[in-house]
Parts: structure tokens; C-alpha cells; sequence
């Protein structure tokens, strides 16, 4: 991973270091839950791996904009969130449609372009730590 991906975060210093001590392999195989504190409240797990691979890839493949790296983090059901909020505010239902309004979907899994640039830069590079 380049460090320039999540600066300022330590992120990328957690996964360098995991790398270079083998504790994961390029593919993002971690061999155990890591733990960064003596006291084992904050640990790196195989699911924070792989959101760090997908926001990895997201924006390496340019979906995601680099100048967005230090400000994007998972937020867990945020789409629960979303829909109790609509659910209770006419003011959110209304910015909500208004939004959909200017939206397109697409579904990205469908180009073959995107799964395979999406699959190539999930792997972790040791050589460019």
C-alpha cells in the first residue's frame, strides 16, 4: 500500500508493518487479530483488513478521489440510519427526493473493466512500503 493513500491516519503504518513482520500476506490474509495496545482494545481484525483493501482499491482505480482519502471511514448501517431518518423527517424525505431527482444508478459490478481494475489493486505491494 502507498502511504501517500491514507495520510496522516497511521493506517497505512499498521499495514506496512503487518506486512513487513508477514503478520499479513500481499493478498491480505491475516494470519491473527493484531493487537496495537497492551491492553487489546484496539485491535486490527480480518474485516478492517479488507475494508482497508476495498478503500484501497476504490481509489487507486479512481473511484473514489485521492483528496477524499483522509476524510472517507466506514461508518457501519449508515443506511439503517438513513432510513429511520426518513422515515421520521418530512424535511430529510424531502432532501432525500431532491437528491434522487439528480441521481443516476449504475451498477458497477456489471463492467467487466471495473471488476478487473477493482480486483487487480486490492493486493498489497511490499515493494512499495
Amino acid at each position: 500500500m502507498s502511504t501517500k493513500i491514507y495520510p496522516d491516519s497511521g493506517v497505512e503504518d499498521v499495514v506496512a508493518y503487518l506486512l513487513r513482520s508477514d503478520l499479513i500476506d500481499e493478498t491480505g490474509r491475516l494470519k491473527e487479530t493484531f493487537s496495537i495496545s497492551s491492553d487489546k482494545k484496539i485491535e486490527v481484525t480480518q474485516q478492517d483488513i479488507c475494508e482497508i483493501q476495498l478503500a484501497k482499491s476504490a481509489i487507486d482505480i479512481g473511484l473514489l478521489p485521492f483528496e477524499m482519502a483522509d476524510r472517507i471511514y466506514p461508518v457501519g448501517n449508515s443506511a439503517g440510519i438513513g432510513a429511520l431518518q426518513y422515515l421520521k423527517s418530512d424535511e430529510f424525505e424531502k432532501k432525500i427526493n431532491k437528491s434522487l431527482e439528480k441521481s443516476q444508478y449504475i451498477e458497477l459490478s456489471n463492467l467487466d473493466e471495473f471488476s478487473t481494475g477493482f480486483a487487480l489493486n486490492m493486493n498489497f505491494v511490499k515493494s512499495r512500503l
